[in-house]
């Protein structure tokens, strides 16, 4: 299949512009750690705030329900910066509870403050039925950074699903 035809056969999941679209939910987390979202033209950010030596794990789930019958794949662009996120999951849950998870795909990554682009793709080629697409970012417990309090931020650029 080529390039224009996959194009034509995907389904918007959220892409930048839109002003809302996600519902966060804390999973775990430890004394003083929050986070914050907000919506701009180029991204959705989301930004994790944590005491030293404490974590956060915040899952965004896209209020746009996708029905995934005859796609077969999930793809979230993103990037990121600042200190501390070492794991971020692409998923789908189901409508009755979207605290779980059917399939997932996760990157671990190694914390670092650097600027960061990447994607994650998702394999839903045995799903089928209407799903949430779910984002999970998750930050250790430890002290990489030399001050009290350590920020992250993450951008999603664009979910979509496609044959």
């Amino acid at each position: 299949m080529d390039a224009l035809s996959a194009w034509i056969q995907s389904k918007e999941v959220w892409i930048a512009g839109i002003t809302n679209g996600f519902t966060a939910k804390v999973m775990d987390q430890n004394n003083g750690s929050g986070y914050s979202m907000n919506y701009y033209t180029d991204y959705m950010q989301l930004v994790l705030s944590r005491p030293r030596y404490t974590w956060i794990i915040v899952r965004l789930c896209c209020t746009n329900i996708i029905d995934l019958t005859n796609l077969s794949t999930v793809e979230l662009l993103y990037d990121l910066d600042g200190i501390g996120i070492t794991k971020i999951t692409l998923g789908t849950s189901a409508l009755e509870n979207p605290n779980t998870y059917e399939i997932s795909q996760e990157i671990n990554r190694n914390g670092t403050g650097t600027v960061t682009k990447g994607s994650i793709t998702l394999d839903i080629s045995n799903l089928s039925g209407k799903k949430y697409i779910f984002v999970e970012v998750v930050t250790p417990n430890s002290g990489e950074s030399g001050s009290s309090t350590v920020i992250a931020n993450f951008r999603i650029r664009r979910i979509i699903a496609y044959k």
